[in-house]
């Protein structure tokens, strides 16, 4: 398979793309990588942008480095959006990788952290100061901090600037011993442990005759808020157990069981229960007669499909 290379839209303050190539381990072809969303090393630290075109033509330059990771599972701009971002990078003189990342949501799922390890002259400059019989003051602080580095190296042990603020000096001593040459950094970047929320909301009639006190507890609620409540909230305010909530959840989702219980939704919904379709339209304030009737008559504003 011949090599192959894509221009990338990275969200910097210059009007063009940059080319990288694409692993062997890709196995994706060239339409499914367009519009799809890749991390990628710029000026020493990862980077996300939106590849815009595949070639297998390599360009004139030496080295070409290679895209680290593809982070999307379809592509997050498809091609008229692509078309559009490059008309308003022409029409409003913007960079085009600013242009299309202000049409995506924010990388929220990116965490980017900063790592130290020490280098070869800061190995060196550590065992002078160990065997130095009188040291000052700052010494004795720099002997101290380095030796907190001393089981690193680069692309193995590091140490993360969440560790290095916990160490006297903190980032402040990092970066003076960077300056000197005695460690080195990089900024690096990993997925982002996604939080979940699990939701409980009412699915059934109201009217329904209620198993068991707690279910009745749990209905009562759920219908007084008419939405759906964060399964921590409704536990305290029923005073059930966890147990109890997914035995009720367990029955409303058994075959052949009609009656009421409260559906358990994991993580945040993407549209909303039933009984939300039943809430009663409120018609927003107004003087005129007759203001927002058209609420009374109009179809739900959430859909169930």
């Amino acid at each position: 398979m011949a090599k192959r290379f894509c221009d990338v839209a990275l969200p910097v303050p210059l009007r063009s793309t940059f080319t990288y190539a694409i692993p062997e381990s890709v196995q994706l072809d060239d339409a499914q990588l367009i519009g799809r969303r890749v991390l990628v090393p710029f000026r020493n630290k990862p980077v996300a942008g939106v590849i815009v075109s595949v070639s297998e033509t390599p360009p004139a330059v030496k080295r070409i480095l290679e895209i680290a990771e593809v982070l999307d599972t379809m592509p997050a701009l498809h091609t008229k959006l692509l078309e559009l971002g490059r008309w308003v990078s022409r029409y409003y003189v913007a960079p085009v990788g600013e242009s299309l990342r202000a049409m995506l949501p924010p990388d929220v799922g990116l965490r980017y952290v900063r790592e130290y390890w020490i280098t070869a002259e800061g190995r060196a400059y550590l065992a002078d100061l160990a065997a130095s019989e009188e040291l000052t003051d700052v010494e004795r602080d720099e002997l101290a901090f380095l030796r907190r580095f001393e089981n690193t190296s680069d692309g193995e042990e590091v140490i993360t600037a969440a560790q290095v603020r916990r160490i006297a000096g903190g980032e402040a001593a990092a970066e003076n011993h960077i300056r000197h040459g005695y460690l080195a950094a990089r900024e690096s970047a990993g997925k982002r442990k996604a939080r979940t929320q699990k939701i409980v909301a009412w699915a059934g009639a109201d009217d329904a005759a209620a198993a068991s006190e707690a279910e009745a507890r749990v209905r009562e609620i759920l219908t007084a808020t008419r939405g759906p409540l964060p399964a921590s909230k409704l536990l305290a305010e029923a005073k059930i157990t966890p147990g109890a909530l997914d035995k009720l959840g367990a029955a409303a989702c058994a075959p052949g069981k009609s009656r009421s219980s409260p559906t358990k939704i994991p993580g945040i919904p993407t549209s909303l229960r039933p009984q939300i379709n039943s809430m009663p339209n409120r018609a927003p304030h107004s003087k005129r007669s007759g203001a927002g009737s058209w609420l009374r008559n109009s179809k739900p504003r959430y859909s169930t499909e």
